[in-house]
C-alpha cells in the first residue's frame, strides 16, 4: 500500500495575566490530503499471483479547533 499527501497546520495563543488568574487561549486550524493506493496482489508458492482488491481512497480534512487554560 503506498500512501501520499500532505498537511498544513496553524496554531496561535497567547497569555492574558492578572494578579489572580492567567488564561492562555489556543486557537488551531489545519488541512490535510491523502491518498492510500494498493493493488492487493499476492504471489502463492506456486508462483501464480493473486489478485485479491484494488484500493484507491483519496481523502481531504480541514480541521478547527481551540481551547482555554486557566491558571489560579
Amino acid at each position: 500500500m503506498a500512501i501520499t499527501g500532505v498537511s498544513r497546520g496553524l496554531n496561535r495563543g497567547g497569555t492574558v495575566k492578572s494578579q489572580r488568574l492567567t488564561l492562555e487561549p489556543i486557537i488551531k486550524a489545519g488541512y490535510q490530503k491523502l491518498d492510500l493506493k494498493g493493488d492487493g496482489k499476492r504471489a502463492a508458492a506456486s508462483g501464480a499471483i493473486t489478485n485479491l482488491w484494488e484500493m484507491d481512497k483519496p481523502r481531504q480534512e480541514w480541521s478547527i479547533g481551540g481551547g482555554l487554560s486557566i491558571k489560579f
